[in-house]
């Protein structure tokens, strides 16, 4: 009932409304809010057709190819699959690739410090790949943020020690460097982060 009253308040944009019904009732202000809250997140699916209630907005499909891509690890087609299977929108294979493709434009490859001072951090590196073409990858190993991703033409020393150089201008100083014992990455540590301590990631 309170709730009612109070979303009927809402809509009619009535000064001073909530205080009045939290005075009536005598309970708090937050409470009326919280039960108001509640109340209009189910007013869609009490009051709305099915259909309406489970169609999502453009926004809402993006959210969810980003969750099963990025949480999940599913592949595109997956992605695909279980869009459909749930009879979600914009379900296709083109569509959720050049969705990721845009959104993976906007991002930079290289992760920034805010502000002015330097973190110290460990830099876990490696390589993967793409079509035989290598992808050099830095990440913090806590919390697993890349700090920089780049698609190279090779895996040298010099590549990695200009990976790591740019790295460190953006901020962050290595202070342990672990990775495997590829001579690309071990030749890019010496160059680029001499004073890091050198961890086997065994």
């Amino acid at each position: 009932m309170i709730a009612i009253q109070a979303y009927l308040l809402q809509q009619s944009h009535r000064y001073g409304g909530i205080s009045s019904l939290a005075k009536e009732y005598e309970v708090c202000r937050q409470f009326v809010y919280t039960l108001l809250s509640t109340l209009q997140m189910v007013i869609p699916h009490i009051f709305s057709p099915i259909a309406q209630a489970v169609a999502s907005t453009k926004k809402e499909m993006l959210i969810a190819i980003l969750s099963y891509r990025l949480e999940g690890g599913s592949s595109i087609e997956a992605i695909s699959t279980l869009m459909r299977r749930f009879e979600d929108g914009y379900s296709s294979v083109g569509y959720i690739s050049q969705s990721l493709s845009r959104i993976g434009a906007l991002l930079p490859n290289t992760t920034k410090v805010e502000g002015e001072q330097e973190q110290r951090i460990v830099f876990a590196s490696d390589e993967i790949y793409s079509k035989r073409r290598p992808i050099l990858i830095t990440v913090e190993p806590k919390s697993s943020a890349i700090l920089k991703i780049e698609l190279a033409n090779d895996r040298s020393g010099e590549r990695w020690s200009e990976h790591f150089k740019t790295i460190e201008l953006n901020g962050y100083k290595a202070s342990v460097m672990t990775s495997d014992g590829g001579l690309g990455l071990q030749f890019g540590k010496k160059e680029a982060l001499a004073d890091a301590i050198g961890q086997p990631d065994t």
